[in-house]
């Protein structure tokens, strides 16, 4: 693809029901993948024996919104990237709606136009460290570690779903 391309690629959380590679979605680059992610979120979410079919815990019969994870890059490179993002928040909030609970890591760049962008009233998180603001003009603070290092660990737990966009190796 052109060094302008965004690439996204989307993962299921690996829960011991097979390797990494049977749990990945999706990946792809161009205008192209807003539709495949929201497919594969929706297929994921609501499919058969999807997220929303699972319990809370063992002894309660009730769902739980599906987690869906944004990470991406420091830098927005290339409009087709900013277009992606900022389409891809405002797809993925309106078409998921209350079945579905959206996370950044809170740090500038592809994580505040993903917030930013994201559908007013969506059920929206920002994590960050304590102590740490995110300064976005969208979601709410959760705060959970005491550095970016322990907040990485938190919100790799966190997640049903995970979407990727740009970034190098400390997005992936």
């Amino acid at each position: 693809h052109s060094p302008r391309a965004a690439t996204v690629a989307v993962a299921h959380a690996n829960d011991g029901k097979g390797t990494a590679e049977e749990n990945l979605g999706i990946g792809c680059s161009g205008g192209r993948c807003v539709e495949a992610l929201i497919t594969e979120a929706l297929t994921l979410i609501a499919g058969d024996g999807g997220i929303a079919d699972r319990e809370v815990s063992p002894s309660s019969k009730s769902s739980r919104a599906a987690r869906i994870v944004f990470i991406g890059g420091a830098e927005i490179r290339g409009s087709e990237t900013h277009d992606l993002v900022s389409q891809l928040a405002r797809e993925l909030t309106s078409t998921l709606g209350s079945t579905a609970a959206f996370l950044t890591g809170g740090l500038p760049g592809a994580q505040r136009l993903f917030a930013e962008s994201c559908c007013e009233g969506a059920r929206l998180w920002n994590v960050v460290p304590v102590g740490q603001p995110s300064g976005f003009r969208a979601g709410m603070d959760m705060h959970v570690g005491t550095d970016q290092e322990e907040k990485r660990e938190v919100l790799a737990q966190l997640g049903d779903i995970y979407i990727f966009v740009g970034g190098g190796p400390s997005v992936a």
